[in-house]
C-alpha cells in the first residue's frame, strides 16, 4: 500500500465517470422467486479517466508521468491516493451519537443526493421543534404553492417586540455555509426576515435578509464575525416565493444555534403588532451547502440525515464537534487518527452526544486493469481513451 498521489494531468477529459459497485448474492427458485442478499454496507467506486492528449517531451512528459506511476504499481496490484476535484470535501458530518463506552469512530462523508434535512416537521411548522415568539402559529391554514394544505400562519400578536418563529437551538455548524431556505406568501405583512443566528445573549453573531414579496427586493446583512454568501427569492405562483439565505453565522462563546423567520411592517422587526396580520410559511429546509438545493421533505421531529459512507484516507485538517442542545457545538481533538480514518479520543463520547466532522480526503484506490492501452496519434502526443481505477477498502 502506497501513499503516492495518482498524478494530476492537463488532457482529461469530462465527464469523469464514477461506476458505484455493490455485492449481492442471488438465490433464485424453480418459480423465479427471488432470495437476495447484500453482502456490503457500502459500495466500491470505478472511476474512468479518459485522456484526450499525453505529451512525450522533455519539459511536458505526461505519458512518462502515467506510463510511469502505472508501471510502479506493478498494474493493479498496489493502491495508490487519488483527489476527485469535484468530491474531497466532508463538512459539518455527524458521525455518531456517543454512547459513554466508545471512543473510536470512523471518519466519512455524507453520501451525494440523498436526504437531508436539519428542519424537523418541515411541512408541519407548528409540530414541536418550532417556536414562536411574539406570535401565534396555526396549522393547516391555508394551502401551499402546490396546491396542498399544509401552511401554517405566522400571526403577530399586539406585543409591541420581535414577532417570528425558530427551530430548536442547535444542529448547523456556524463556520461553515448553511441553506436556510423557507415558502412564504404574504397575509397582511409583506416583508419577511430569515436569520441564521449563533448565540442567545449579545454579542451574537449572525448573517441573513430581509425579502420584500411586493417589490421582490433582497437586502442581505451580517455581523462582522458572520458572513453571507447570498440570498434571493424565487417566484412558484400564486404569490409564494422561495426564500433563501447562504451563509455563515459566526462563532460566539455560548455556541447556540437558531433559524429564524421573523415578521417586519417595512420599517423593521421590533413594532406593535396588531393582532391578525402575519405571512403564510412552508418548506422548511436547513442544511450546510453552498448553493440552493432541492426541497426535502422531513415529516419527523427529528433531523433528516443523509447516508454515510467511511473516508478511509483523511488529509489535512481534520476537525471533529461535540455537539448537545443545551452547549451546542465544541471542538474536540482526537488522539490520533490513523492514515485509514480511525479517529480514537481520550475518553469515550458521552451518551447522547453527537459527535461531527469536517475534512478532507483522498480515494485511496488501485488500477482496476492489469494492462493499459496508450495510442500514439502524432509525434510526441499520445492519448488514453480509458483509464480505470476501482477504489479500495482497508
Amino acid at each position: 500500500m502506497s501513499n503516492q498521489l495518482y498524478p494530476e494531468l492537463p488532457g482529461l477529459t469530462w465527464p469523469v465517470m464514477r461506476t458505484p459497485q455493490w455485492k449481492t448474492s442471488i438465490q433464485t427458485t424453480p418459480s423465479l422467486r427471488e432470495f437476495r442478499t447484500s453482502s456490503v454496507l457500502n459500495p466500491v467506486h470505478e472511476l474512468t479517466l479518459k485522456y484526450e492528449f499525453l505529451r512525450q517531451r522533455s519539459s511536458q512528459a505526461e505519458y512518462q508521468r502515467l506510463f510511469d506511476f502505472y508501471a510502479n504499481h506493478r498494474g493493479d496490484f498496489d493502491t495508490f491516493l487519488f483527489l476527485d476535484p469535484s468530491d474531497y470535501q466532508a463538512s459539518q458530518v455527524r458521525l455518531a451519537v456517543g454512547t459513554g463506552t466508545v471512543s473510536q469512530y470512523q471518519t466519512a462523508r455524507w453520501i451525494p443526493n440523498t436526504p437531508f434535512n436539519l428542519a424537523p416537521w418541515s411541512d408541519q411548522m407548528f409540530m414541536s421543534g418550532w417556536n414562536p415568539f411574539g406570535a401565534t402559529v396555526v396549522g393547516n391554514a391555508a394551502a401551499a404553492y402546490d396546491g396542498l394544505p399544509y401552511a401554517i400562519k405566522l400571526k403577530e400578536t399586539t406585543v409591541n417586540g420581535v414577532h417570528g418563529l425558530n427551530m430548536s437551538a442547535g444542529l448547523f455548524s456556524p463556520d461553515v455555509n448553511n441553506l436556510w431556505a423557507v415558502d412564504v406568501k404574504a397575509d397582511g405583512r409583506s416583508v419577511v426576515q430569515l436569520v441564521l443566528y449563533n448565540g442567545v445573549a449579545a454579542p451574537q453573531a449572525y448573517c441573513g435578509a430581509n425579502f420584500d414579496l411586493v417589490t421582490n427586493a433582497v437586502q442581505g446583512f451580517s455581523t462582522s464575525s458572520g458572513s453571507l454568501l447570498t440570498a434571493a427569492m424565487l417566484p412558484l405562483g400564486n404569490g409564494w416565493f422561495r426564500c433563501y439565505v447562504i451563509g455563515t453565522a459566526g462563532v460566539v462563546s455560548d455556541g447556540l444555534q437558531f433559524a429564524q423567520v421573523v415578521l417586519s411592517n417595512g420599517s423593521g422587526v421590533s413594532y406593535a403588532g396588531d393582532g391578525n396580520s402575519g405571512l403564510l410559511l412552508a418548506r422548511a429546509m436547513l442544511m450546510p451547502s453552498n448553493d440552493l438545493k432541492p426541497y426535502v421533505r422531513n415529516p419527523s421531529a427529528s433531523p433528516l440525515f443523509p447516508k454515510l459512507e467511511p473516508v478511509y484516507a483523511p488529509y489535512g485538517a481534520q476537525q471533529f464537534y461535540t455537539w448537545t442542545a443545551s452547549t451546542g457545538f465544541s471542538s474536540i481533538s482526537p488522539s490520533t487518527v490513523s492514515l485509514s480514518g480511525l479517529a480514537t479520543f481520550a475518553s469515550p463520547i458521552p451518551a447522547g452526544v453527537s459527535l461531527y466532522y469536517t475534512g478532507t480526503y483522498y480515494w485511496r484506490c488501485r488500477f482496476a486493469d492489469g494492462s493499459l492501452s496508450l495510442e500514439q496519434f502524432m509525434r510526441q502526443f499520445w492519448q488514453a481513451g480509458r483509464v480505470k481505477l476501482r477504489t479500495v477498502k482497508p
